[in-house]
């Protein structure tokens, strides 16, 4: 695998469409396998992204930290231990995200890409992937588009240790609110 690293040229702050188009743009394969830096995709997840034939399949994502050796830790103990809640740890997982996904690039570009227009400031909700996800399920209602129900794994971790805020309960010990 060939990792290549590409500037926006754009000064502005959250210019993730803009960026995610270039990468979309400069990609050489059939399918894209979207996902922020902040997560690790486990093996078997890479390898069932490997097999994928359908059109797109969203990725789950679950909690995790790393030990000193580098392996990953989602045992309900550890994850505990750095401050994990017990309604998120019994949970087990997040949910989906709506710019973590593998799909195939030509539904991606069929779809318009995302729209850049809404680069530069920072919003809560409606990211790159609120807006490009809901003209997905409106294709999806009309039978052009198919989700894959097998979802793929991948773990987040976090900065300092997790929290338990309203809006989100993963960020940086410097976000807690407790």
């Amino acid at each position: 695998m060939q990792i290549k690293i590409i500037k926006t040229g754009d000064t502005r702050p959250w210019t993730e469409h803009k960026a995610r188009n270039i990468g979309v743009r400069n990609s050489r394969g059939e399918y894209l396998l979207m996902i922020d830096v902040d997560y690790i995709l486990p093996k078997e997840t890479i390898e069932k992204a490997l097999r994928f034939t359908g059109q797109r399949m969203a990725i789950k994502r679950r909690f995790a930290v790393l030990d000193k050796n580098a392996d990953v830790m989602d045992d309900p103990a550890t994850l505990a231990k750095w401050g994990l809640k017990d309604r998120w740890i019994r949970k087990g997982e997040v949910g989906g995200h709506r710019s973590q996904f593998l799909m195939r690039k030509d539904l991606f570009w069929g779809m318009g890409g995302y729209n850049e227009r809404l680069d530069g400031k920072w919003r809560r909700t409606g990211g790159a992937g609120e807006k490009f996800w809901r003209k997905w399920q409106r294709l999806e209602k009309r039978g052009k588009v198919r989700m894959d129900n097998d979802k793929l794994n991948m773990f987040m971790f976090p900065t300092g240790k997790f929290c338990d805020s309203e809006r989100n309960v993963f960020c940086g010990l410097n976000q807690c609110e407790n």
